[in-house]
């Protein structure tokens, strides 16, 4: 019976030598972790109050241009107010999503661009400033 033990533990010590423990410094960690997302808001065109004026937001994800958002929208608001207009912005290409947009006031107006791709949603901001039928940007 003592050689019974005996030889089980002697092969229960030697299986256990032959097993291959690997600890978490040996192993490659791979990261499914997407690049960051970006968008940048721009406007172009000097143009009056009853006029429109073009409002772009150009998306990148790391240092590529995003062709394929799952959602680009603009809303748009008088800067003091709560009423806001969304808008869906058109696929240009190139990371550019666009709409062309009237200001029918005067004043300060919040433009925030809502992109969406997969799993990451940035909201970047951009205050215009519409006065004496020209804009410009604020920041």
């Amino acid at each position: 019976m003592k050689r019974v033990y005996l030889l089980f533990f002697a092969s229960l010590l030697i299986l256990s030598a032959c097993q291959n423990k690997e600890t978490a410094e040996d192993k490659e960690v791979i990261s499914n972790v997407p690049d960051p997302l970006t968008a940048e808001i721009s406007s172009r065109g000097v143009n009056s109050t009853s006029k429109e004026i073009l409002l772009e937001a150009i998306v990148t994800q790391g240092t590529k241009s995003l062709d394929h958002a799952d959602e680009v929208t603009f809303e748009i608001r008088k800067s003091g107010e709560d009423n806001r207009q969304l808008i869906e912005a058109d696929n240009d290409g190139y990371g550019k999503y666009r709409i062309m947009h009237t200001f029918r006031d005067d004043g300060k107006y919040i433009v925030i661009a809502h992109v969406t791709a997969g799993e990451q949603h940035v909201m970047p901001e951009k205050e215009l400033v519409i006065k004496g039928g020209q804009h410009s940007d604020v920041n």
